[in-house]
């Protein structure tokens, strides 16, 4: 009896073990995620963290750490890399994170060890296929935000925003992949900025593929926080993206001063631009002429600043005084390009000084005729309303031909010229005038002028002089 009852003790006493807690030492035990977020968001404050981290090789690398959103995001901005990071554990003191990189081509997929040191510092250890070891601290933030909509209002999935930007010499940038709303932000380091005694222009894009990217010039100035929203549409057959992420070239030595050249957004990548693209039968056969676009701040009146496609080269007009972005339309006609791979130069000019200047988004688009309706266009052109002359402008879209006749009201003078397009921008045409034939020594040098359409049946005339003021104005009528 007595070994029957010792036995049944042990029966029980298994069962008990295996019923009641037998299987728990086969089971992960519970990490609480709520507690562990609570933490990692205490320590981290809900901001943006930077700093300099070094490698096995001694080399240093820009880190950037947001946790201002729900996921957090980590940035290598030197290596153009972005990654999201999953919370692994946290404590009182100290953070683990398990990066996985979104964008780039840098190996940092593996474990981030955060430790604070101070309320303002962060020490930083990083294992994966590289080791970085460094301190990031707490940093005061520019925040750009907004959408990225298609023209139905829609977001469009997997759009990037971009912001390039130069920081110790080196060039960076920052790059943010749309949420399912098609919200991005963008927080920047203040430091960037300290330098600005005035507002100053910088473009920040949206771009996807198969959609045309956009570009939006905003000032950074006192403000720390900028909406900026894009809507981007789908590339038309008569569209040619040359960069579907666009980026912000500089031409020029880096030697520059004045209010034109007020702070560039990265450093020179030499003397010369080259980039080729490919036509397609049909856009070369289904159009008569085409529009180069595109970005441009810090150009000026040098003689050997140039835009070459294949072996026609055009001058680039100055841009703005203060700095700013201008939008260039520049006129290709059809025989500057052909079927097959084409070739564009952009070259920066030598005037005592190569000249520094900045590009972005060069876009070309194909059209089949001006804005202005073929045929001869009359009426009178004066100098405030003195020296009057009768004018008539012919305009041949299918034959690519353009002239102008003026004859003075007062005197014999008549000046016969050959047009050129040279941009067009909507309804504005800029034309380069040659002088053909004329009467007087008021006709004999080239110039400039544009035609604005009205509407079907008036265009406006007007002339500028060397100093931007206008010289000659008026009404032209179509004549059927």
């Amino acid at each position: 009896m007595h070994l029957i009852y010792n036995t049944l003790k042990l029966v029980v006493l298994f069962s008990i073990l295996v019923g009641c807690g037998g299987e728990k030492s086969n089971t992960p035990p519970v990490i609480n995620m709520d507690k562990n977020i609570e933490n990692a968001n205490r320590i981290l404050k809900k901001s943006v963290w930077e700093g300099t981290l070094v490698d096995s090789k001694s080399d240093n690398v820009l880190f950037k750490i947001d946790t201002t959103e729900e996921e957090y995001k980590v940035f290598f901005p030197s290596q153009s890399c972005f990654g999201v990071v999953k919370i692994k554990s946290s404590s009182d003191q100290n953070i683990t994170l398990d990066i996985e990189i979104k964008e780039g081509s840098c190996k940092y997929n593996g474990i981030l060890e955060l430790a604070v040191v101070d309320e303002k510092r962060i020490n930083c250890s990083y294992r994966g296929e590289e080791i970085l070891n460094g301190e990031i601290e707490l940093i005061k933030t520019k925040l750009i935000h907004g959408r990225v909509l298609d023209k139905n209002k829609n977001p469009i999935l997997g759009a990037k925003v971009k912001f390039q930007y130069l920081l110790d010499k080196t060039n960076n940038k920052e790059t943010f992949v749309v949420n399912q709303n098609g919200e991005y932000y963008l927080n920047l380091n203040k430091k960037y900025f300290s330098d600005y005694g005035k507002e100053s222009l910088y473009i920040v894009y949206a771009y996807k593929e198969g959609y045309v990217p956009e570009v939006i010039s905003f000032p950074i100035a006192q403000k720390d926080t900028f909406n900026i929203d894009f809507t981007m549409n789908l590339i038309k057959k008569n569209e040619l993206i040359l960069e579907i992420e666009p980026q912000v070239h500089h031409l020029g030595n880096d030697y520059f001063s004045g209010s034109i050249n007020s702070k560039f957004q990265l450093t020179s990548e030499g003397l010369e631009f080259t980039k080729s693209f490919y036509i397609a039968q049909k856009q070369y056969d289904n159009y008569t002429f085409s529009t180069l676009t595109f970005e441009g701040k810090g150009i000026q009146n040098y003689d050997e600043n140039s835009l070459t496609i294949n072996t026609n080269t055009f001058k680039m007009e100055k841009s703005k005084d203060d700095g700013t972005y201008k939008k260039y339309n520049i006129y290709l006609p059809k025989s500057s390009y052909h079927v097959g791979e084409n070739t564009l130069i952009i070259k920066s000019g030598f005037n005592r000084d190569y000249d520094d200047f900045e590009f972005s988004n060069i876009i070309i688009r194909f059209q089949k005729k001006l804005p202005i309706e073929d045929g001869k266009w009359k009426g009178k052109v004066s100098q405030n309303s003195s020296y009057p002359y009768s004018a008539e402008i012919t305009i041949d879209n299918k034959n690519n031909l353009f002239t102008a006749n003026f004859l003075s009201d007062t005197s014999s003078t008549k000046c016969y010229q050959a047009l050129t397009p040279i941009s067009v921008i909507d309804n504005l045409i800029k034309f380069h005038a040659l002088v053909l034939d004329g009467s007087s020594t008021s006709c004999t040098k080239d110039y400039t002028f544009e035609l604005k359409k009205d509407n079907t049946n008036t265009i406006t005339y007007t002339s500028y002089t060397s100093s931007g003021a206008i010289n000659y104005s008026g009404i032209l009528s179509y004549v059927k």
